[in-house]
């Protein structure tokens, strides 16, 4: 294969020196391959030189937008380098490798996104993260449950953006499900396939598995208003979109050792299944918490077991959130600057003990107040732009009143089919209420909410 055939730049690597090498002074990078490989010496200037000629050519030339940053990892203290020993060079080694990398981009196209996998004090402000390779399996050390917790300590080492790999080469398809579910759930949803070994469980293995994959991506990219909202907090404060429990609860001394579970922004909790089968056991930090799938409460502080067939998802009670319309997310064009600035969906959790008073705001100024008082539920939106809204909220029962701006606001009825879509119904199945209108800025008041615990 062309891919097997010796490599002009590897060899002039060696030629020149260019090349991290091992103790006898032969390249040494990473071996998973039966190629040759050698680590860049960035601590040569010549080699920088022509790394930054490789990096000019991918992206001012060819057009690269992004990449995987890999490895940086494979030092070992006997190495050599112009400056040193992998004895003193192996922690310093990904901040040099990420860093002149993300100053060369810079220069070129600061919109290039990069997803490291090495790194080291420092190389938190030069790309995203992913959570490297594991093995197909629900071991702790290495399997689904040992990538959770890889996201949740990045963010505690000061990585906002983070991400796994949705391990597509084993032949488990519930453990695949499940880490397709909690892809779906981290700041960066990414299929990895690889070597695609027989029978392996990939996205295209069959209807199901294409189905489940959609239905996740699908919800993952109406989330892109939640995660840019908290991506804008991470680039001001360093805080980091998911988050271990004690960072939002650092009195809670239970928060602390809570284990396979994270806090997406503030007001989600997220508790992937990591074991096989539909129970899953979780601490619920202090305060109320509503089931995002359906609407039932909990107070916290305190384990609770849920019997589920999905990821466990848990709203802040008294919260609203952000999302996009799920029907819209397959015609989205990514790179389009006024995804935000155009429809809109708020999703409403009011609190069981019927007192509320929350805000979200988006990073262009969009935002929306949820004040709840006993069975009144009032919910206001301010923008500078004037969009396609969609507000939801449960309740037991349908609202005695709905007004918007002060008007009453009309239900929808069949006689109102093909009339300016400008209405509010409400599903008994989902016990949600609709509201869907045009406008800027705007003013809803439910009146007879019954917010009482409830399931499907």
């Amino acid at each position: 294969m062309p891919y097997m055939q010796p490599s002009p730049t590897f060899q002039k690597g060696v030629k020149e020196h260019l090349l991290q090498t091992d103790a006898e002074g032969h390249p040494y990078g990473p071996r998973f391959e039966q190629v040759q490989t050698g680590n860049i010496d960035f601590t040569n200037p010549a080699a920088v030189d022509w790394w930054q000629s490789m990096i000019t050519t991918a992206v001012r030339d060819d057009g690269y937008d992004g990449w995987m940053e890999d490895f940086g990892e494979w030092i070992r203290d006997t190495d050599k380098f112009s400056a040193g020993t992998g004895r003193t060079l192996s922690e310093l080694y990904p901040l040099l490798y990420h860093k002149v990398t993300a100053r060369i981009v810079q220069s070129l196209n600061p919109d290039v996104v990069a997803f490291s996998r090495s790194g080291a004090p420092g190389t938190q402000q030069y790309g995203a993260m992913w959570g490297a390779d594991q093995v197909p399996n629900w071991s702790r050390d290495l399997g689904l449950p040992s990538v959770v917790t890889a996201g949740i300590t990045a963010g505690m080492s000061g990585y906002s953006t983070w991400g796994p790999d949705i391990l597509s080469t084993g032949t488990d398809k519930e453990l695949w499900e499940r880490w397709v579910e909690f892809g779906a759930l981290t700041p960066v949803m990414r299929d990895h396939p690889w070597d695609k070994p027989e029978h392996s469980i990939n996205l295209w293995f069959d209807d199901k598995t294409i189905a489940h994959f959609r239905r996740w991506a699908t919800f993952h990219s109406s989330l892109l208003p939640y995660f840019a909202a908290y991506a804008d907090e991470a680039s001001r404060t360093g805080i980091p979109i998911m988050r271990h429990t004690v960072l939002e609860y650092p009195d809670d001394p239970r928060s602390a050792t809570a284990e396979y579970q994270y806090l997406l922004g503030r007001e989600l909790l997220v508790a992937p299944i990591v074991q096989p089968g539909n129970q899953r056991t979780l601490y619920l930090p202090q305060g109320e918490w509503t089931n995002f799938w359906s609407g039932e409460y909990y107070q916290g502080g305190r384990d609770v077991t849920m019997t589920t067939d999905q990821i466990v998802l848990l709203v802040r009670a008294g919260s609203i959130l952000p999302f996009k319309p799920e029907s819209e997310a397959a015609h989205w064009s990514w790179d389009d600057p006024q995804l935000l600035n155009s429809s809109l969906v708020w999703r409403a959790y009011t609190s069981e003990t019927g007192a509320a008073d929350a805000t979200f705001t988006l990073p262009n100024g969009t935002s929306a107040r949820l004040q709840q008082h006993g069975d009144d539920v009032e919910i206001a939106g301010r923008s500078g732009t004037a969009r396609d809204y969609e507000v939801i909220v449960r309740s037991k029962q349908p609202p005695t009143a709905v007004r918007l701006n002060g008007v009453v606001f009309a239900p929808y009825t069949k006689s109102a089919a093909g009339k300016p879509l400008s209405q509010w119904w409400y599903n008994p199945s989902t016990f949600e209420v609709h509201m869907v209108f045009h406008a800027a800025d705007f003013k809803l008041n439910l009146s007879g909410m019954i917010t009482t615990a409830y399931a499907n």
